[in-house]
């Protein structure tokens, strides 16, 4: 799937979005209508209702971010001198001239697992200790060195958390995972209470990224194979195959309809890369 396909989803995201946009806009002027005059009411409200959008949009377009308030939310903390250190022998097993990340984070999760977001590249711990850390750094390097983490970003600024936070708290058991209770609740909530709910969900945003859902999923498929690709463009092909091969493949299942899966089956990503290497991918790298 070419790339300039993300910018084209992303475009009709922010399309769907701007309805969400508006009913917030609308709700808030009326909200701040009843203690601050009309002017200021009116920019506020604006505020509230299009900042996400253009904050997504500035993100998407370059504006730096995913370090800062995406780190706390995470509980990803600044690297020892030791993951720095592990982080530095892995770079120098790439090309020279290989663009190094900017902004590096550490997770203290039991998984080991990488993604990035904005152009930050967020690392769990054990992987500091690994032998596929290069890999692995090379693989995400593949989507930092892009448009994929500015579109995360972008398609997270989309979603305002207070106004989702109040939505699941007015809701209490009516999004249960247990469907029984989830039906017994909507039957109690009310009419009143329901409709709130509806209206803070919406406000919440999400409705555009809800709507382009199995688009996305294809384009992030395609996304991964390009990153694989860019991991074997710096001799990384093997080490990574092997990576997912002890780590990834044993929580590989069969999901009916593939929906919602944003990676592919990691043996056809396995597939891919021993394809690389059989035609010397990052061959004329040295290590």
């Amino acid at each position: 799937m070419p790339r300039f396909m993300g910018y084209l989803f992303y475009g009709v995201t922010v399309a769907i979005e701007t309805a969400s946009a508006w009913v917030r806009w609308r709700v808030m002027f009326a909200c701040f209508s009843l203690v601050l005059s009309d002017p200021t009411s009116h920019w506020l409200a604006l505020i509230v209702g299009y900042g996400p959008l253009m904050w997504s949009v500035l993100n998407v377009v370059g504006l730096p971010g995913g370090g800062f308030a995406t780190r706390r939310q995470l509980g990803a903390r600044i690297l020892s001198q030791r993951e720095r250190d592990a982080l530095n022998q892995a770079l120098a097993q790439l090309p020279s001239t290989t663009n190094a990340p900017k902004w590096v984070y550490a997770l203290d999760v039991p998984v080991p697992s990488a993604f990035v977001i904005g152009q930050t590249l967020y690392l769990a711990h054990n992987l500091f200790a690994s032998p596929y850390l290069a890999a692995i750094v090379g693989h995400e390097l593949g989507h930092l060195n892009s448009s994929d983490g500015r579109f995360v970003l972008g398609l997270n600024r989309l979603v305002v958390p207070l106004f989702r936070a109040f939505s699941y708290g007015l809701a209490g058991e009516i999004y249960s995972a247990d469907p029984l209770v989830a039906s017994h609740a909507r039957k109690q909530a009310g009419c009143i209470r329901s409709w709130l709910i509806l209206l803070l969900s919406f406000m919440g945003g999400g409705v555009g990224i809800w709507a382009m859902t199995p688009l996305w999923v294809r384009y992030w498929r395609a996304r991964e194979y390009d990153a694989d690709r860019y991991a074997a463009q710096l001799g990384q092909a093997d080490v990574l195959a092997e990576f997912l091969e002890v780590y990834a493949q044993p929580f590989d299942m069969a999901i009916p309809y593939f929906h919602g899966m944003v990676h592919p089956y990691t043996e056809l990503r396995i597939d891919r890369l021993l394809t690389y290497q059989e035609h010397g991918y990052g061959a004329s790298y040295p290590h």
